[in-house]
């Protein structure tokens, strides 16, 4: 990938949120990283399991090594290969404009269901303002790169992504910390629409981020006021080996895997301290 191709990939995950590449796992990469996951299908390790995640630092290699876990520093290290040669770190320094590093390396397997793995939501916002007010630091967050291990489509295990989302819930963040509007929650889609809307907030956030990047956000999610509260529109139907780079504050959604097994990849970088 040439660095034009690099600049690409980072504006449009600046701008938009997001961006898919399809085939970005070349079949070298794709035959050594399926080898290393192959437990993690076989077992249908689930998302909260850390039998998924993998050791990416000095301290998590060491305590591997004490438990004589060889085999799973193995597995990082081919995965690690995998992401310098497809310049993650590069990518991400590029959509932060600052140093990354690598945060986490995890897989898991989501079964066949029909419902969606996980609804309309951010990353970022609050959830329940009784159990957590726990400040938020916009700094902490991640750029995920998202492989896709299995085919997938819409209703069957496809994410969907609005634009310029990112945006909105970086705007209503950073609102809260600089105490301009009062703690909310607004992790769900439901309530950051709700939330974004009302006035005074609706035109601080305008104030940071434009009326045009703040009118795509509304009319994009429009569709949550509707019976279902969901859309295709934003899907990503996608071929194993495919991947998406996006902001992990935008509004996103996993789709039902409803006609087999998820099987993913991910990468997360951060802002270096």
């Amino acid at each position: 990938m040439n660095e034009k191709e690099l600049n690409n990939i980072s504006n449009n995950v600046k701008e938009s949120g997001i961006v898919s590449i399809n085939d970005y796992l070349k079949s070298n990469h794709f035959f050594n990283a399926k080898k290393v996951l192959q437990y993690i299908s076989d077992q249908k390790i689930a998302k909260a399991d850390t039998q998924g995640h993998f050791p990416i630092n000095f301290r998590a290699n060491i305590i591997k090594l004490i438990k004589l876990d060889f085999n799973k520093i193995y597995k990082s290290m081919v995965l690690k290969k995998i992401a310098k040669d497809l310049k993650l770190k590069i990518i991400a320094e590029k959509i932060f404009s600052h140093q990354a590093e690598l945060h986490m390396i995890d897989s898991y397997y989501s079964k066949k269901s029909d419902k969606n793995i996980i609804d309309w939501h951010n990353d970022i916002g609050f959830k329940d303002l009784e159990k957590n007010t726990k400040k938020r630091n916009l700094d902490a967050m991640s750029i995920k790169f998202f492989f896709y291990m299995t085919d997938v489509e819409s209703e069957n295990g496809s994410l969907a992504y609005i634009p310029y989302s990112h945006h909105v819930v970086k705007a209503v963040t950073s609102l809260i910390e600089e105490k301009k509007i009062d703690v909310s929650v607004y992790w769900r889609l439901e309530d950051l629409r709700s939330l974004v809307l009302k006035n005074p907030i609706r035109d601080l956030i305008i104030q940071k981020i434009g009326k045009e990047r703040y009118d795509i956000f509304i009319e994009n999610s429009e569709f949550v006021e509707e019976k279902t509260k969901d859309t295709r529109k934003f899907d990503f139907q996608m071929k194993k080996g495919s991947a998406l780079i996006f902001d992990e504050i935008g509004v996103h959604r996993g789709s039902r895997p409803s006609k087999q097994g998820r099987l993913v990849l991910r990468f997360l970088y951060r802002r270096k301290i």
